[in-house]
């Protein structure tokens, strides 16, 4: 076993003494075909089982699947937010480093672009900063819990718990304002400048250029959403009600529905399939990854869209290769 320690001395990062992420050797799996329900078909869907490449540690792992804890970069770098410490693993080296530990509070959400991360805390702080130099950059209260954010160049889009969707413009430092009149928001999803946000009875979608226009609204249960990148203008949502809803924002409304076996916590995109999350397992049109003995809180995927991460409630960071 191979254990990470935080290196105390290492660009003034504070010294912490408890384990951070460790290395556990791979445990050999039985393969199975499970079956699952497809609406558009009487016969059963057939899904291969895979194996995982690498189980790390994930202590203290916050239980909420509201919150976003767990993104992957473009410089390949997994960022992990663990209760009041936030974590960031080099994919490549395997080196896992501690970038910030809170005095008060836990993380809630996180999100990367480039060398820029972030984060914001259960005290209602929104922190960005440079994860390469690990330099505070901005800091703003926004006075309310922010469970998702996303990116778009210095743009900003929070979805909180009672203000509704927060838009800020770091080039303005301090510029924030609200969008829409939604409350109680669950997920966010940039398409270029085109916003979807999600609550647990609707998706309204904006133009972030105009943001107090509500462009279209639809009565879908919102708590996972992402844009699906294999098809323009196609969003993708889910939750509670156990399917997976996809439909043409800018044609008629005439969805694709697939049911799943439990409540879904995130819908994921790349450019060539659809990923998501159910229960305490993974999936994609044809394979499962079953091994988390808990929910599956959050799953993020690699630059090249060739690897997944998944964190589960057991505590367990779970790494998937997605081609054969």
């Amino acid at each position: 076993m191979k254990n990470y320690y935080l290196n105390s001395s290492e660009r003034g990062i504070k010294k912490v003494n408890n384990l951070l992420l460790y290395d556990q050797p791979e445990t050999v799996y039985g393969q199975l075909l499970l079956n699952q329900t497809n609406p558009t078909s009487k016969n059963k869907k057939q899904f291969k089982e895979i194996q995982p490449l690498k189980l790390l540690d994930a202590p203290n792992v916050t239980q909420n699947s509201e919150y976003q804890l767990l993104d992957w970069s473009s410089q390949e770098i997994i960022f992990l937010g663990l209760k009041e410490n936030l974590f960031a693993r080099n994919f490549k080296t395997g080196i896992t480093q501690l970038l910030t530990q809170l005095e008060d509070g836990i993380l809630t959400s996180l999100c990367s672009q480039g060398e820029l991360i972030v984060y914001s805390t259960s005290n209602g702080d929104l922190i960005v900063i440079d994860s390469d130099q690990k330099q505070l950059l901005q800091s703003y209260q926004l006075n309310d819990i922010t469970r998702m954010i996303c990116f778009n160049d210095c743009i900003l889009c929070c979805a909180t718990v009672n203000n509704g969707i927060l838009y800020i413009d770091l080039r303005q430092n301090k510029y924030i304002y609200r969008i829409g009149t939604m409350v109680d928001i669950y997920s966010v999803s940039l398409n270029d400048n085109i916003l979807a946000a999600g609550s647990p009875n609707k998706v309204c979608i904006y133009d972030i250029r105009k943001p107090q226009i509500l462009i279209a609204q639809y009565n879908q249960d919102g708590r996972a959403l992402t844009w699906d990148k294999r098809k323009q203008n196609y969003l993708c949502a889910g939750g509670l009600d156990q399917t997976i809803t996809i439909w043409n924002t800018e044609g008629e409304y005439n969805p694709h529905r697939l049911s799943v076996d439990y409540a879904i916590t995130q819908i994921v995109s790349t450019n060539t399939q659809l990923l998501y999350c159910a229960g305490n397992k993974c999936y994609n049109s044809n394979i499962i990854m079953n091994r988390h003995q808990d929910k599956v809180l959050r799953i993020a995927t690699s630059t090249d869209q060739t690897q997944l991460c998944s964190l589960g409630a057991d505590e367990l960071l779970i790494f998937w290769s997605l081609v054969n």
